[in-house]
């Protein structure tokens, strides 16, 4: 479902972790290596780092859905997500909807 709307909206899809959580990163030696590769699948990898976000408040933090949206479209974050809609040629209006395909 995820990929034809992507499709749709002309989005190019590569693939993602799926479950891009701090629990699901291990640090050695100065590399960091991604584990729990059973959620991965074709997408945006914009929605890793909405996960990262939604999913450390709303998991992590035990923090309410309202109040973990709320900080995904806070300041600290939504400017990295301009950045990289604009590296991709990609309109900046369809952060919200993309969220909503992220859900």
């Amino acid at each position: 479902m995820q990929k034809k709307k992507l499709l749709k909206y002309n989005i190019p899809i590569i693939l993602i972790h799926g479950d891009f959580v701090k629990y699901n990163m291990k640090k050695r030696e100065n590399k960091l290596a991604l584990i729990d590769w059973e959620f991965s699948r074709f997408g945006l990898p914009l929605f890793d780092l909405f996960h990262f976000i939604f999913q450390g408040y709303l998991q992590i933090k035990k923090k309410s859905i309202p109040f973990c949206i709320k900080k995904v479209f806070s300041k600290k974050y939504i400017i990295h997500f301009h950045f990289y809609l604009n590296k991709l040629q990609i309109s900046e209006q369809l952060i919200k909807p993309l969220f909503i395909i992220y859900l």
